[in-house]
Formats: C-alpha cells, structure tokens, sequence
C-alpha cells in the first residue's frame, strides 16, 4: 500500500470544529457516504486495517526473560546458594519458594518503612 499525504489542513483533525472536518473529508455527517463514493475511496486508499505483525518465536520469548535484571540476580543467587550448600535440592527449593521471598521482601520493606516514620 502506498501511503498518501495527508493536507495540513486534515494533519490534526481533532483540533478543529466537526463541521469543518467534515466539510474536509466531503461528507456529511447525517447521510454518510453513498454507496458509489465509499467504493471510490476504498479503490483510492485502500481498506482501513493494520498488517499483522509476524509472532515471536518460541525461543526468542524464552530468552527475553533473562534481559530482567532481578531474574538475573535471582539465578546468580540460586548459583551461589547451590554451591554453598553442595545440593542442587536447596537450590530448586530456593527457586520455588522465589514468590514467597519477594513477598516477604516486600512486606519487610513496608514494615520497616512504616515503623521508621
């Protein structure tokens, strides 16, 4: 499709009167457009729709998890606890339970806030 340029007097139709911009687009706001016009300007502009992006793949989804910064501290850390306690066992209990301590990393801050005051 080939984009056509918009007139600067249509460039912000939002910020004129609706008569005006309905005298603009050579319409009227109670009949419409006739049948003959609207496929005349369907032939000159082409449908009025947006062209669907192709999805992401799998994988590139996957990855984009571990551009987070706290996801990333968190693995480093289940790395670390891993080897400090030798068991591969305390560290995926440590992985499942992450909820769990962002929630209560959380209600500490608030309490520690709120007490402070």
């Amino acid at each position: 499709m080939n984009a056509i340029p918009i007139p600067l007097n249509q460039a912000k139709p939002y910020l004129q009167p609706a008569d005006a911009v309905l005298a603009s687009l050579g319409t009227d706001a109670r009949r419409g457009l006739t049948r003959t016009e609207a496929r005349v300007r369907l032939e000159r502009y082409a449908r009025n729709e947006l062209t669907a992006e192709e999805p992401a793949p799998a994988w590139r989804k996957f990855l984009a998890q571990f551009t987070d910064v706290l996801v990333i501290l968190l693995l480093v850390a289940t790395v670390f606890v891993a080897e400090v306690a030798g068991s591969t066992k305390f560290a995926a209990a440590f992985m499942s339970q992450r909820k769990e301590v962002w929630r209560w990393a959380c209600c500490a801050k608030r309490w520690s806030s709120s007490t402070s005051r």
